[in-house]
């Protein structure tokens, strides 16, 4: 598209050119601006966009008819987003050069992103004037002039477009918002009669129709209007979601549910469509109409889509929100005997036994799952978090050493998996390095308050280091007030450094906090009380521990010697 540079003409010897405008070019000057020009080409499609304007100033300032160049120039300066500059450059283009159509639309392609849409309406007059026969000026101008808030001007032009090129529908729909544009309800409408008229068998235009009556609230006509869509398509999904949402402004709930439940029988609406409906209008647990209705409409997906993994999926994330936890996991695993690609059901599912406590599916879910997915680190957790619970420490280490090496992005997950190593390492009795991997949990996050409690805790099981421990377990109670156990364990050191009054203060508010009749903390109360010298006092809350299902030897000695032992 580069205007020819070189339109000079030989005048008298080789050694002079004219330019465009008569001005004569010596040939060192012609091959100066050739040099320039071609120059500021390459500069600009090196993406050197500045160096590309030096070189077509340079090549103007030897001839400054040069619309070729003027050309370019506004180019490189529309790249830069130099949109006033680019406008007076390639005005001088066409000053200089009247018959290049690409001139002009640049030009009208300035303007509009100036926002001069009357200016660029007229640019286009200049270009259908010079390709009369190009379709596409008249509907640029058309689009330019209803920017410019001239309407009717704008329809005069779609009215000619028809008269030169014919109908079409595309061409109706543009003059039918222009209609609307302007407020006229009454064209509009009869515009997309038209189309009807010409499509009687295309639904779209019943329902565009349908459309424009609700939208000014003439209900009634809408309803005609669907009724004779239903007369072409009855079973058309994309009708059945516009009389549902017909219905719900009217308020009819059981219509709507109707007129939905069709749209997903349909073959027109597309799965993601039907699951963004589900998700958007039936997922709210506390309707127990919702409730039922969602039930309906994903056994109407599965029995729609019986080999889709998402259905399933989808099912069991709707049972989760209704708390039917069992029946998302079987659902989960439906999931993935139909896809097992998909890592976000595998790790859901895992999520939701270990909620449920099935520690022995976690690990068989967990297993599988990162044949798939070696490097997920969750699953590493998850996996040994169930081993953990199902006594297999040494195995729950294991996966915790291979999820740190995956975490090492992140430091609160790092730091969880230092924590529960140190659990596991703690529970066979490896205290040297159960404490490193607390040590190191706590380097990275001191604000964690279980791994604070549970190393504070195991170190006063053990009477060791109990200042660092009192300090670990008031920070843990500092983080999380009125936890139970976190309490209980700072009761519990405290009586470890034999501050007996402050023990039983706090073991005292564990007590009341504590729902859950916990056997070691009433055991610990005893103890306190023991000391304190409230001998049968002790006794009755070392029995109310036995109680409460404690199964320690030294209760037992307690009870029966009616005395301490640690």
């Amino acid at each position: 598209m580069n205007a020819s540079f070189g339109q000079t003409v030989r005048k008298g010897s080789s050694h002079h050119n004219v330019s465009a405008a008569g001005r004569v070019l010596t040939s060192s000057d012609s091959a100066k601006v050739k040099y320039y020009f071609l120059n500021g080409l390459r500069e600009k499609t090196l993406g050197e966009t500045n160096n590309a304007i030096r070189n077509f100033l340079l090549c103007l300032d030897i001839d400054n008819t040069n619309d070729a160049a003027y050309y370019e120039l506004a180019l490189a300066y529309q790249i830069l987003e130099q949109n006033e500059s680019a406008i007076i450059a390639i005005e001088k283009a066409i000053q200089y050069n009247k018959e290049q159509l690409w001139y002009y639309q640049l030009k009208a392609s300035l303007q509009q992103q100036l926002e001069m849409f009357g200016k660029a309406a007229d640019t286009y007059s200049m270009l259908i004037s010079l390709s009369p026969k190009n379709e596409e000026f008249y509907y640029n101008q058309a689009n330019a002039l209803i920017f410019a808030d001239r309407i009717d001007e704008a329809l005069s032009v779609y009215y000619r477009i028809e008269k030169l090129f014919g109908y079409s529908d595309e061409l109706v729909l543009q003059r039918q918002r222009v209609y609307l544009k302007k407020g006229d309800l009454h064209d509009a409408v009869k515009e997309m009669e038209e189309l009807i008229k010409r499509n009687p068998d295309d639904i779209r235009y019943y329902l565009m129709t349908a459309e424009l009556y609700e939208s000014n609230n003439l209900y009634d006509k809408a309803l005609e209007k669907y009724q004779q869509a239903m007369k072409v398509a009855p079973d058309n999904g994309y009708l059945h979601l516009a009389l549902a949402d017909y219905y719900k402004v009217k308020g009819n709930k059981t219509a709507v549910f109707e007129a939905v439940k069709r749209a997903f029988v349909s073959d027109e609406v597309d799965f993601e469509s039907k699951v963004r409906i589900l998700y958007n209008n039936y997922t709210d647990p506390n309707q127990q109409s919702v409730r039922n209705e969602t039930l309906i409409l994903s056994n109407i997906l599965i029995d729609k889509y019986p080999h889709n993994a998402q259905v399933y999926s989808i099912r069991a994330d709707l049972m989760l929100i209704q708390d039917k936890k069992k029946e998302a996991c079987v659902l989960y695993k439906k999931s993935l005997e139909n896809d097992k690609s998909n890592y976000a059901v595998w790790e859901q599912l895992a999520r939701v036994q270990l909620g449920l406590g099935d520690f022995k599916e976690v690990v068989a879910t967990t297993t599988v799952a990162l044949g798939y997915f070696p490097d997920k680190v969750l699953l590493y957790l998850f996996d040994g978090i169930a081993k953990a619970q199902t006594g297999n420490n040494k195995g729950a280490i294991e996966s915790y050493t291979k999820g740190l090496v995956l975490s090492k992005d992140s430091k609160e997950l790092s730091a969880q998996f230092y924590g529960n190593i140190g659990d596991s390492y703690h529970s066979i009795g490896n205290y040297p390095e159960s404490d490193n991997a607390y040590e190191s949990s706590l380097l990275l996050d001191y604000n964690n308050a279980l791994v604070l409690n549970n190393y504070a805790y195991y170190l006063s099981l053990r009477g060791k280091d109990l200042l660092k421990a009192e300090k670990m377990a008031r920070r843990a109670i500092q983080l999380e007030p009125n936890n139970t156990s976190y309490e209980d364990t700072y009761g519990w050191v405290l009586y470890r450094l034999e501050r007996y009054q402050e023990a039983k203060m706090w073991i005292e508010k564990a007590l009341s906090n504590n729902m859950s009749k916990s056997a070691t903390l009433v055991e610990h109360y005893g103890d306190v009380m023991f000391k304190l010298g409230n001998k049968d006092e002790a006794l009755s809350y070392w029995k109310k521990a036995k109680e409460y299902g404690s199964k320690s030897e030294l209760l037992e000695k307690k009870i029966n010697d009616q005395a301490l032992h640690e």
